[in-house]
This record gives C-alpha cells, sequence and structure tokens, in this order.
C-alpha cells in the first residue's frame, strides 16, 4: 500500500488532476483501502513486483439516482508514462465496473490529466472538465 500512496502523492505535489493539497498519510490511505467494496475495487499494475500504477472505483454521488454511476481514478508512476499501462488499468476498471452492475463511469480531468484524455474518449467515458 506505502507505494500506491507514494504514487498518488506525487501527484498531489506536482499537479493539480488529484484535487488534493497535501499528501495523503499513510494511514489515511489504508482506511480509504478497506472502505472499498465489490462495486468500488482497486487495481494494481506491477512489473517485477513493484507497483508501477493503480486505479479505483469511487461512489460518483451519494443521491441514490447516481448508485449505478462510478469515479475512476488512475495513478501510474511518472517515471514509467506512455507505456500502456494507464490504459490497461482502466480498461480493467471499466470490464468490472460493468460486471457490479454500474452503467456509467465519471471523472474530474484538469488541464494536468489531458494526456489521458485520448484512451479515456475511446474508452466511451466522458471526461467532465472542472
Amino acid at each position: 500500500m506505502g507505494r500506491d500512496n507514494d504514487i498518488y502523492n506525487h501527484y498531489v505535489v506536482h499537479s493539480t488532476c488529484t484535487y488534493q493539497e497535501a499528501p495523503e498519510p499513510i494511514e489515511s490511505r489504508w482506511a480509504w483501502f478497506e472502505r472499498r467494496g465489490q462495486e468500488h475495487s482497486v487495481t494494481v499494475a506491477e512489473r517485477d513486483g513493484l507497483v508501477i500504477g493503480w486505479g479505483a472505483l469511487s461512489p460518483f454521488h451519494a443521491r441514490s439516482a447516481y448508485r449505478f454511476t462510478v469515479e475512476n481514478s488512475v495513478y501510474v508512476d511518472h517515471r514509467c508514462h506512455r507505456q500502456g499501462i494507464g490504459d490497461a488499468l482502466l480498461r480493467d476498471l471499466i470490464g468490472r465496473a460493468r460486471l457490479a452492475g454500474i452503467g456509467r463511469s465519471s471523472q474530474g480531468s484538469t488541464p494536468a490529466s489531458a494526456p489521458a484524455w485520448p484512451s479515456t474518449r475511446s474508452m466511451a467515458s466522458r471526461p467532465s472538465a472542472t
């Protein structure tokens, strides 16, 4: 879990894509992970036993009508960009969402996440710019 958090915190410090202003403590990441369920799974990408990316499905909104919509988040080690890792993670998350009966996936986008937009569009998810 520590490596996942390191990847995430890189973007907290060096980007606006997380919408978070302070690094995530490892204790908070563990608590977040323990709240995951079948509809809100986490997928991890590894290379040679090292975590190089991860993605998660999260509730999109507390209102009941949004229960079949999830937010997808994908974070790839900044040294491993442009290798198809984010695409593979997103494809896996979309497949998991479909298996869980989730019909819609959403993600927030910032200029920092622009390199991922073509992949997102090709997988029929619509980025909502903020």
